[in-house]
């Protein structure tokens, strides 16, 4: 008789439980914001293409817009991985191109950067005013079912 690796045999194992507690934890986490400066980007696509409600899909995006607007524009150290001399030389010729293009990139990004904040801003306060005047329009709307049922 030949088993099968993956086959969890002990009785004492409580799958479902530790699926449970595992999903606890990574909310606690979530509510935390402790996976915040992650990039989740494919993540949130993913699951972003999952939902099928309309306005958990727009609530969920708002969330990811928040979090994701922000570029880093830190610079980063080239490092000279190899050792010989055109190791060293291509190590010295991307130094020398950084630096020229640094003064462009870094205005580029800061802009960009700028730019999606704003939107973010934009985006952000929209949703929110469209959420108060359709709460506005639905309680409306109640008000008015409330006076058709009374008459």
């Amino acid at each position: 008789m030949q088993k099968n690796i993956f086959d969890i045999q002990d009785s004492e194992i409580d799958l479902y439980n530790i699926h449970a507690e595992i999903a606890l934890n990574v909310q606690k986490c979530l509510d935390n914001n402790e996976y915040q400066d992650y990039d989740l980007s494919k993540v949130s696509s993913y699951f972003l293409s999952s939902i099928k409600d309309r306005k958990e899909y727009i609530e969920e995006n708002i969330k990811v817009i928040d979090t994701s607007w922000a570029i880093d524009i830190n610079d980063f150290e080239i490092l000279l991985k190899k050792k010989g001399i055109f190791a060293l030389l291509e190590f010295l010729l991307k130094k020398v191109i950084w630096k020229l293009l640094k003064f462009y990139t870094f205005r580029l990004f800061s802009q960009q950067r700028e730019f999606n904040m704003q939107m973010k801003d934009a985006v952000t306060v929209l949703y929110s005013d469209y959420q108060k005047r359709l709460a506005v329009i639905e309680a409306s709307i109640k008000n008015l079912k409330i006076d058709i049922i009374d008459e």
